[in-house]
């Protein structure tokens, strides 16, 4: 598999089942280095089993926490660098995605602001 993501860092959120697991398993086999994040601690680590340890960071984490999310981007500077890439995997079935996604997003640009990683994110619906 050409390893197009080699030397990024990926967040993936939602990455204990569904879309989100699929996506970080993508991400890993393309060379990324991965933190898996879901709310869900054994579906978690479940996934987490299945992929190589030197690629991923698991942090259960909900998402909707602002302390959690400050952890959440120290946990990703402290293992990986200082520059990752935040794709959060959503569904319109979710209630209040859009809004959650939203306040994550500004989240996450506030603390780039302040030296931290620089994240982007990409939506899928």
């Amino acid at each position: 598999m050409v390893e197009r993501f080699k030397g990024k860092i990926v967040i993936v959120t939602g990455s204990a089942s569904g879309i989100g697991e699929a996506a970080a398993r993508r991400f890993v086999a393309e060379g990324a280095k991965v933190a898996l994040v879901d709310c869900n601690k054994d579906a978690l680590e479940k996934v987490a089993r299945s992929l190589p340890a030197d690629q991923i960071l698991v942090q259960a984490v909900d998402v909707s926490d602002s302390s959690a999310v400050d952890g959440l981007v120290a946990a990703v500077v402290d293992r990986f660098g200082r520059q990752a890439d935040a794709r959060r995997q959503t569904t319109k079935a979710e209630s209040g995605a859009t809004a959650e996604g939203q306040q994550v997003a500004e989240m996450i640009s506030d603390a780039s602001k302040e030296k931290r990683p620089r994240f982007e994110f990409s939506w899928a619906a």
